[in-house]
């Protein structure tokens, strides 16, 4: 069911906003790195394991629906910032169909997390800017958060359409209509595989998320008041 989908991305957006206040930034955010179980008498209220980070209700845990435990789990590309100091990634994280517009770029060996732009979620080219490479090329912890929104934004879409947002056509054509402005960046026949009763603010939000340009995407927090 529709409630019970989006109660668990919920979870999904508070586990990853406790991420980003810990230095966690994960980068692979997609439906196979999330485990789900429904606890026990003998697990009580544990809702952790060994590889993951239990994911807390969004933005309150008392509102939960639903008694089971999500985890996020599969940190083999994460990276962990100490508290007060710039991170940085040298290299290309993630899977390609949830891989943010300036991931994609700095995977081609772009310029700066690609071409500057007054983008929105359906306009606009890819942005970035020093908040987020470095002088040495690497991208910097605001550019690792603004991968993660993205990737949650591609994820619920995932979640509710039962297939990937982005992929599956010519990889040119998924190029440019990640990181320039003349594809609509949720076309329709991809909105159609939204349920209909409510694909308007599924698209709404989404829109809001899937900002091209990282300087106009929300910050993990300001998704979960989004999606509250």
């Amino acid at each position: 069911p529709l409630g019970a989908v989006l109660d668990a991305y919920g979870r999904v957006l508070g586990a990853v906003r406790m991420l980003h206040a810990r230095g966690v930034h994960h980068y692979d955010l997609k439906a196979d790195n999330f485990l789900c179980d429904r606890p026990t008498a003998a697990d009580g209220d544990a809702g952790a394991a060994m590889d993951g980070a239990a994911a807390p209700a969004c933005p309150d845990p008392a509102s939960a629906a639903a008694p089971g435990v999500l985890v996020v789990a599969d940190f083999g590309v994460a990276t962990v910032t100490s508290r007060g100091a710039d991170g940085r990634t040298p290299r290309d994280r993630g899977t390609e169909c949830i891989k943010s517009p300036e991931m994609i770029t700095f995977a081609m060996g772009g310029g700066p997390a690609g071409k500057q732009g007054a983008g929105g979620g359906a306009g606009g080219g890819a942005g970035g800017g020093d908040d987020f490479r470095r002088s040495d090329g690497s991208l910097t912890s605001a550019a690792a958060a603004a991968c993660d929104v993205w990737s949650a934004g591609c994820l619920l879409y995932e979640l509710v359409a039962g297939s990937h947002l982005f992929g599956g056509e010519e990889w040119g054509s998924f190029y440019i209509r990640l990181t320039g402005d003349s594809l609509e960046l949720i076309p329709p026949a991809k909105a159609a595989l939204l349920p209909q009763a409510y694909a308007q603010p599924l698209l709404s939000f989404l829109g809001a998320v899937l900002q091209r340009d990282p300087k106009n995407r929300p910050t993990i927090s300001e998704v979960c008041r989004l999606f509250a």
